[in-house]
């Protein structure tokens, strides 16, 4: 096959891939696109990430990082009416823009693991707070995405929150469940901060990951 033509479609599945990322997660970086297996591989990926990503400049707004830190991507006007995606974009400068990111590893981790998410809302309604609902793997999950650390009367009031919201079956009411049959979610704790279980206090039966590196095969093992 022709070099050129192996090397276009690599650009070209490299596009769609982050198009994909910022239709999912809103927002992405260049270093996360690195990750990808057309991109990974190479030498200096992030360079190369950049490259793929020139031809196609008009479908993403790119928007300097806070200082020191990476450009933050997300989708052009002009791109997502193309997709018809109609989910307001949120704003490069947010404070919150590391939480978004984390959202986007997860996404990506299922992914490369096993296949995108067959479902995936970020911060979904009348959730009790959960930070992303998805299905993947033929399974719901509800996921705490826990970014930085925080006090154990805060993890209280957290697990406070949402258990009694399961418990009163707010799951039921919830915007994303289904019409033909109630599914109710495993609860997962995808834990990035490196604190204590005895600071944590993690309810019985929720699953708990911490990090991504094994979060695959823990959702594999752990249901609610």
């Amino acid at each position: 096959m022709h070099t050129s033509l192996v090397v276009d479609r690599a650009h070209s599945r490299v596009f769609e891939f982050a198009v994909a990322l910022a239709a999912a997660n809103r927002v992405f970086t260049l270093h996360q696109l690195a990750r990808h297996p057309d991109v990974s591989w190479r030498s200096q990926p992030v360079k190369r990430a950049s490259e793929m990503l020139r031809p196609y400049a008009p479908s993403f707004d790119r928007t300097p990082g806070a200082f020191g830190e990476p450009f933050i991507f997300r989708l052009s006007a002009l791109e997502r009416r193309k997709r018809g995606i109609k989910q307001r974009p949120i704003s490069a400068r947010t404070q919150h823009i590391h939480h978004w990111l984390a959202l986007g590893d997860v996404w990506m981790t299922l992914t490369f693991a096993g296949g995108r998410p067959l479902v995936w809302i970020p911060e979904p309604k009348d959730s009790a707070g959960f930070d992303v609902f998805f299905v993947w793997s033929r399974v719901a999950y509800l996921a705490e995405v826990q970014r930085w650390p925080i006090q154990t009367k805060q993890w209280k009031e957290k697990w406070r929150t949402r258990m009694e919201w399961y418990a009163q079956g707010g799951w039921r009411k919830a915007p994303w469940q289904r019409s033909d049959r109630l599914v109710k979610p495993t609860a997962v704790l995808i834990d990035l901060t490196a604190q204590q279980s005895s600071t944590i206090m993690l309810p019985d039966g929720m699953v708990y990951v911490r990090g991504l590196d094994g979060l695959t095969s823990r959702l594999a093992r752990g249901k609610m």
